[in-house]
């Protein structure tokens, strides 16, 4: 089973080795191969599951996320959209990125928006949708919408900034548009008034020059 030592080992040693030492080197080789290929198995298993998001929600409406491998999107969300519900909330439609530009499968999109006279206080808000009903909105106020998408890398870009503003409280509309008639009728009664007075002054100073 062990090497053989043939001669002078002091000066020279020459090994011989017999059969059965070349099949016990055999066995431990493959031995070490299959156990390679386990070990790659699982490190291919360990790291799909890595890839795919881990997604919590913490106390101001932001989510987080724990993403591994993959490439990130290249491009923003097409044709990306606002169409207003009611006063207070409004619904928000887009397209995936384009095939080129998305880098793998699509697994998040992330929503940004703010008050316009407010851009340091923004809220944030996820789907795995291609559309989200933002609700809890301040009526007949400008906000600003922006979206980007998720592999499992990581994020791609912003999308161009979607200005959108709330339609006017339940009977507020009414009273803007009373109070734009009542303006209205006094700039026209004001306005027939002052032609009369024009026309009076015109008449009268045409008959004081016929008389003259």
């Amino acid at each position: 089973m062990y090497p053989r030592c043939i001669g002078d080992c002091a000066l020279e040693t020459l090994c011989v080795f017999d059969g059965r030492c070349l099949t016990l080197f055999i066995s431990i080789l493959l031995r070490c191969v299959f156990a390679m290929f386990w070990c790659l198995l699982l490190f291919r298993s360990t790291t799909e599951f890595l890839m795919q998001p881990i997604v919590w929600r913490t106390s101001d409406r932001r989510y987080g996320w724990w993403l591994c491998g993959g490439t990130v999107p290249a491009g923003a969300p097409l044709n990306f959209t606002a169409i207003g519900v009611s006063s207070t909330s409004v619904r928000l439609q887009w397209q995936p990125p384009a095939r080129q530009h998305r880098n793998g499968e699509i697994v998040l999109y992330e929503l940004l928006y703010h008050d316009r006279r407010d851009p340091a206080d923004d809220w944030a808000t996820n789907t795995t949708d291609t559309s989200i009903v933002i609700d809890g909105l301040l009526p007949t106020t400008n906000y600003i919408f922006q979206i980007r998408a998720y592999t499992g890398k990581g994020a791609g870009p912003w999308s161009n900034q979607l200005p959108f503003q709330t339609f006017a409280a339940q009977g507020e509309s009414e009273r803007r548009t009373a109070a734009a008639k009542e303006f209205t009728s006094k700039l026209l009664s004001k306005n027939k008034q002052d032609s009369r007075e024009s026309l009076s002054k015109w008449v009268s100073k045409s008959a004081y020059i016929r008389h003259t």
